[in-house]
């Protein structure tokens, strides 16, 4: 029996329509990663580009707070306006320089500011009531001298100075002083008090003053004091013994390096650590001029008298050691800038017409390494030795004498001085010359004269006292009598 069979047409159904916004979402979502990629991209480029950046200026900037350290130069400086009185006794403070100047009873402590050379602030201090004895000559202007507090290499360093300020001329022993402690932002006083000392200097944040106690036979048992900024005691340390002295001809000295102080008395000295506890002491007989190495090496420089009854140097050099001590002819190299690096080592020019440059050990007194390099002026920064020679300004390996870079200079004559902002080295030429070049390779970064700069006639650039360059006048009356700071030529300074 047949079986009847319906055919029924197969329809596709139709597709369900989308959810309204369904189709547009794939490609915004598409749109949104893109864009957060993007912004990744972009931020990851911000970050490396600012890590970039802060490494290139902590690079540049490693050597700012190194004492002695310009301010930065990015071309040829311009004179200030307005003269600097005693540019000779300048000093470099955190953001200013610190001068003075003073008649009979009163001093003016100024500070100018190291980026444009303006004065920013003055403070007047007086002489102490009853300061001066008979026979001192009161009608000169009162004595000045301001050393800066903090710890050099540091961003503290610098941020207040302290001065003292009293009759003109020495005596022995001595007359008291003002001590002021002043803020080198303002020039506001910290802290003011009397100070009776015969040698005075800073280390760190601290006073040290020395001074000795005399018996009726003229020997002298010396002290050593240091006080806060404040005059809080913090240490204190005094000889074992007496020592003779063969006339009140001087008195003491007191240099401080990061080791502590060195108190020298004609043939004795005393050398402390920073928390005043004797680590080196020694004698020597005849004149010795006196001052503390690299690391625990100290420098003797002979003194012979000449035919006006003044003592010059004899032109030989004592290096006392960790061992012992060493003796030959030659000078020491003058560096108008030390970062400390290569502590192990000092440079002298050596040969009877210094033209020899070389490196001695401080721990052995040995030559470590030697140029024949007729060489008048050096600074020392990043483990490298800039020096100024014969017709050239050369970069040398502190630790093994190794010739880095070379450039010539305008002058085949070895005289120059050297200065720096940490980012080029500048040899100052001729008086009226300066020359920078990169510290790294030695490129050129710029050279002018003042002649260019617009400054008056008859002014020389001098690199001292080192941290500021000063432009001094000589005349008639005297050299070096007023001078004119440098400055780079922006700001209050471009318009001279």
């Amino acid at each position: 029996m047949p079986v009847e069979v319906e055919l029924v047409e197969l329809v596709e159904p139709e597709p369900t329509p989308p959810a309204a916004g369904a189709s547009a979402a794939r490609p915004r979502r598409a749109g949104w990663w893109l864009a957060l990629g993007a912004a990744l991209l972009v931020g990851a480029l911000v970050v490396t580009q600012h890590v970039m950046d802060e490494r290139r200026l902590a690079h540049e900037a490693r050597f700012d707070h190194v004492p002695g350290v310009l301010r930065p130069l990015d071309a040829m400086p311009v004179v200030a306006t307005g003269d600097i009185p005693e540019p000779w006794q300048l000093v470099p403070a955190g953001p200013v320089v610190i001068g003075s100047s003073g008649d009979t009873r009163t001093a003016t402590v100024v500070g100018y500011d190291r980026a444009t050379g303006q004065r920013v602030w003055s403070a007047d201090v007086a002489l102490l009531d009853g300061s001066g004895r008979p026979g001192q000559d009161l009608s000169l202007p009162a004595d000045v001298r301001c050393e800066p507090l903090g710890t050099p290499g540091t961003k503290r360093w610098s941020d207040q100075v302290a001065c003292t300020v009293g009759a003109s001329g020495q005596v022995i022993p001595p007359e008291p002083e003002r001590l002021v402690v002043l803020r080198t932002s303002d020039g506001s006083v910290v802290a003011e008090r009397t100070l009776r000392a015969e040698a005075w200097t800073t280390l760190g944040d601290l006073v040290v003053e020395a001074s000795a106690r005399r018996d009726d036979d003229g020997a002298e048992t010396w002290t050593v004091a240091a006080t806060t900024a404040t005059g809080e005691p913090a240490w204190e340390w005094t000889a074992a013994e007496p020592i003779a002295r063969d006339g009140l001809t001087y008195t003491g000295s007191l240099t401080a390096s990061s080791d502590g102080p060195l108190l020298s008395v004609q043939g004795h000295w005393w050398r402390l650590d920073d928390a005043g506890r004797l680590t080196q002491e020694g004698s020597r007989p005849g004149d010795y001029q006196r001052s503390p190495g690299r690391g625990t090496a100290l420098l003797d420089l002979p003194l012979v008298e000449v035919d006006d009854g003044s003592f010059v140097p004899a032109g030989r050099v004592v290096l006392e050691h960790a061992t012992g001590s060493v003796e030959f002819p030659g000078r020491e190299l003058h560096l108008t800038v030390d970062d400390g690096s290569a502590p192990e080592l000092m440079w002298f020019t050596t040969g009877p017409d210094d033209e020899t440059l070389e490196a001695r050990s401080t721990t052995t007194g040995e030559v470590v390494w030697s140029q024949h390099l007729t060489v008048s002026a050096g600074l020392a920064l990043g483990g490298r030795l800039y020096v100024c020679a014969d017709g050239s300004l050369d970069a040398i390996d502190a630790d093994d004498g190794r010739t880095l870079w070379h450039v010539d200079r305008s002058t085949e004559t070895a005289w120059c001085s050297l200065a720096t902002d940490g980012r080029v080295v500048i040899a100052v030429e001729d008086g009226r010359a300066l020359r920078a070049h990169d510290l790294d390779d030695g490129t050129e970064r710029w050279a002018g004269t003042l002649d260019d700069s617009g400054a008056p006639a008859g002014l020389d650039i001098t690199s001292t006292p080192p941290g500021v360059l000063v432009a001094v006048r000589s005349d008639e009356d005297g050299p070096h009598e007023r001078g004119a700071f440098l400055v780079a030529p922006t700001g209050a300074a471009a318009a001279r």
